[in-house]
């Protein structure tokens, strides 16, 4: 079967939906029809499980590879000083947190951070500036992902 994909997935359940027979007549996977409802189930099966297993992405890879390697030279490059991070700056963020929300992998909510935010300002500014300066990140950061989302009408660069 080909690689996975959302929208083939959708075009199936889009052509079923309206149909109110529980057995699908036909199925077409890859240019072939399949009529026997076992064979059906088979398809299915090898579908979300193949939707369930990661797969290596070359375009992606190379895409990460090549924009890997132009912020690296735009870092290098750059003539701009380092401006480290403040203690102010950085419980302004701690403060600007939502609560209420889901807790991360480590069981951290945004409640602990402000609570101990007298405590843990000193530690978060020196970390991040330390990043910042070698140019490592800590192991145990990576696994989180961070998506920068956007208010409307707001500048993107800030």
């Amino acid at each position: 079967m080909e690689n996975p994909s959302m929208e083939i997935f959708h075009r199936l359940i889009r052509r079923n939906r309206g149909s109110s027979v529980v057995k699908t007549s036909c199925l077409e996977i890859d240019n072939t029809e399949v009529n026997d409802p076992d064979k059906q189930r088979g398809c299915f099966m090898k579908y979300f499980e193949d939707l369930a297993i990661p797969k290596d992405d070359e375009k992606y890879f190379e895409l990460f590879t090549i924009r890997h390697k132009l912020i690296s030279e735009l870092c290098s490059n750059s003539k701009d000083t380092f401006e480290p991070f403040t203690e102010n700056e950085i419980q302004n963020g701690i403060n600007h947190l939502h609560t209420g929300k889901a807790i991360d992998e480590f069981d951290i909510c945004a409640e602990q951070l402000k609570a101990a935010g007298d405590i843990l300002v000193p530690i978060i500014t020196r970390t991040f500036n330390s990043i910042l300066c070698n140019g490592a990140f800590l192991e145990v950061l990576k696994p989180g992902i961070l998506t920068p989302i956007l208010e409307k009408l707001k500048d993107p660069l800030r």
